[in-house]
């Protein structure tokens, strides 16, 4: 099904222009079999995050030492082939098996993807999580990804207001009160767009100075 199709129009102009534009893109519910698996999505992640040319580079992990440990404070190494700890051989901070047990163990997880045609755009993710200022739950996006090619075109723009609209509508559905945003404040597109959907800089990442969170009430 394509969400966005259910989304009702937003009064912003730019908004609403992007979106038509971009009008042969669907959006569906986040399914890891749509991508090709944990194998291809391992592969997306990595490209992403830990090849040379990403934006963002994460670096690699020990599987012995790091284990499925997700935080970014230790145990991610750069420029360097074997632990310097163990001695073992590193590996991607998005390795299959660590790209499993990150999407499958987290609290009701739910993300949009955008295809344009057969070919993925990009997607969000994220889990149920309460932000510091709040009582209650709501979703915590932790990924926004766009394949390479669309990083810094009005098509991938144009997908990353869609995806987010869509989700919104999702979660209004689900009687979420609100939705909040990780995102590197180096991704001056993805705050762009945020800013946009009338997110909110909420804080600084906790975990990372590097990360900024925006919320926005539903």
């Amino acid at each position: 099904m394509n969400i966005i199709n259910t989304v009702q129009k937003s009064p912003q102009t730019t908004v609403d222009k992007l979106l038509e534009r971009s009008s042969s893109l669907i959006y569906r519910q986040f399914d890891v079999e749509q991508l090709g698996g944990w194998g291809m999505l391992s592969n997306r992640l990595h490209e992403e995050y830990c090849s040379k040319n990403a934006t963002i580079y994460l670096g690699m992990v020990c599987p012995a030492c790091k284990g499925n440990d997700f935080s970014l404070g230790w145990g991610t190494n750069k420029n360097v082939i074997y632990c310097p700890d163990c001695g073992g051989q590193l590996g991607s901070f998005w390795s299959e098996s660590r790209t499993k047990h990150r999407f499958s163990q987290q609290i009701s997880p739910l993300g949009v993807t955008a295809f344009n045609g057969a070919d993925l755009v990009g997607f969000i993710w994220g889990f149920e999580k309460t932000i510091l200022t709040e009582d209650k739950p709501g979703l915590y996006i932790e990924m926004v990804v766009l394949d390479k090619k669309h990083r810094h075109s009005k098509l991938g723009g144009s997908a990353i207001l869609g995806m987010f609209l869509s989700i919104e509508k999702i979660l209004k559905d689900l009687n979420y009160p609100y939705i909040f945003v990780r995102t590197f404040n180096r991704k001056f597109m993805v705050t762009r767009w945020l800013k946009m959907l009338k997110y909110v800089q909420e804080c600084e990442c906790q975990e990372d100075s590097s990360r900024i969170l925006y919320k926005k009430m539903l």
